[in-house]
């Protein structure tokens, strides 16, 4: 919540008691299955809204206190096993010559989302004081942290792997949605290649993620790869070629999908 920065659902009525339920729902699964961890998600896509909050909360070692408060006391009152942090930094625009794991200032210079931070220095120290005391509030508990890293937020301006990495259980890779059709909307690719292919960006590939993250310090039994469950669309031109091999020729999303009724 951007007014007093304790932790509140993007629709309330679809997660809490008072509404439908599904926090609950969630864990309520573990009565059928005792080894099963349920965690909750901090941040990523799915949340839009004032996105300077991030920043904020990082800054101020009292906001950042009343935050940890509230994260715990969500994951007692619904019995999560613990959280994960998709910390909504600023994305990097789209360009082929620009990597996000090379210079930290080169790749904050277009950064979109909440525009250019030229603190990005202290926020990645701010950030792994926020993951610090987080796990040391939850460690009486036995709870588990884990980081979601998003596709295209500067790892080498946010991510200090070898001060991060020991906090953390677990570092969940979100390695899909590399090309889609917000971001690249005249030009149909494949969304989540697992290597490098040729005449694309560098990083825009599961293995250039997890190589990184491994170079930077971080014990290969901690990478979770991300794998999407779901596809993009793109609506595609005449000039397309018949042979339907990406990269092709598209104008903006396709249809909504059946059951999400989104875009693309």
């Amino acid at each position: 919540d951007d007014d007093d920065y304790v932790l509140k659902s993007i629709d309330e009525n679809l997660v809490l008691d008072s509404g439908k339920g599904q926090y609950r729902a969630a864990t309520n699964l573990k009565t059928f299955n005792s080894g099963l961890k349920v965690l909750l998600s901090i941040g990523g896509f799915g949340d839009t809204d004032d996105l300077e909050k991030y920043y904020e909360v990082l800054e101020s070692i009292e906001i950042r206190t009343k935050f940890i408060n509230s994260v715990h006391a969500t994951l007692k009152q619904f019995n999560f096993d613990g959280v994960d942090l998709a910390w909504r930094f600023p994305e990097v625009k789209e360009k082929k010559d620009r990597n996000i794991f090379s210079s930290a200032w080169q790749g904050l210079k277009k950064a979109v989302g909440v525009g250019i931070d030229e603190k990005w220095a202290e926020h990645r120290d701010q950030f792994v004081s926020l993951v610090r005391e987080l796990k040391a509030a939850m460690r009486t508990d036995s709870k588990l942290l884990s980081l979601g890293v998003l596709p295209h937020v500067n790892a080498t301006a946010y991510y200090d792997v070898r001060n991060l990495a020991p906090q953390v259980d677990f570092v969940n890779l979100w390695t899909f949605d590399f090309r889609t059709p917000k971001r690249s909307k005249v030009q149909a690719d494949y969304s989540a290649p697992l290597y490098y292919m040729y005449d694309r960006i560098p990083h825009q590939n599961a293995d250039a993620h997890v190589t990184w993250w491994l170079s930077n310090g971080c014990e290969p039994s901690k990478i979770n790869l991300g794998i999407p469950t779901f596809g993009r669309s793109w609506e595609l031109t005449t000039e397309s070629p018949i042979s339907g091999v990406p990269p092709l020729l598209a104008d903006g999303a396709g249809d909504e999908g059946t059951y999400s009724k989104i875009k693309g």
